[in-house]
C-alpha cells in the first residue's frame, strides 16, 4: 500500500518520498527506502493510504522510527512506530481493510 513520510523536525534530513509498505500492524508499518537519512527517533509524518499529493496534503499521522536496516544492496529497511492520535485507531482499520483489498489478507478481528 503506497504512503507519503515526510520528516516531521526540521533538525532531520528532509525527508518527502512516497513507499509502498511490506508490513503493517495494529501499531506501526515497515517500509524499504533508497534513503540512507532515516535513524532511530526520527519523527515523521504519514500518509496513509497515500493517493495524490494534493488531496492527501494533510498533516498525516506522526511516528516515529523505531527500527532501520541497512541492506548490502543499499536499500533501507525502515519500522515506524504510530504515535497516538485522534484518527489513529480508524486508519490502523482502514489500512488493514485497504490490504485485505489488494491482497486478500486475512486478519484477526480487532476490537
Amino acid at each position: 500500500m503506497p504512503i507519503r513520510v515526510r520528516s516531521a523536525d526540521f533538525v532531520d534530513d528532509q525527508v518527502d518520498e512516497v513507499r509502498a509498505t511490506i508490513n503493517v500492524s495494529r501499531g506501526g508499518l515497515y517500509f524499504s527506502s533508497q534513503r540512507c537519512s532515516y535513524h532511530r527517533g526520527m519523527k515523521v509524518l504519514l500518509t496513509i493510504p497515500f493517493r495524490d499529493f494534493v488531496a492527501d496534503a494533510g498533516p498525516g499521522e506522526r511516528g516515529e522510527v523505531v527500527r532501520v536496516e541497512h541492506f548490502k544492496d543499499g536499500r533501507t529497511g525502515v519500522a515506524v512506530r504510530l504515535l497516538k492520535s485522534t484518527k489513529a485507531g480508524l486508519n490502523i482499520k482502514c489500512i488493514r481493510l485497504e490490504l485485505k483489498k489488494q491482497r486478500k489478507v486475512q486478519f484477526p478481528n480487532i476490537a
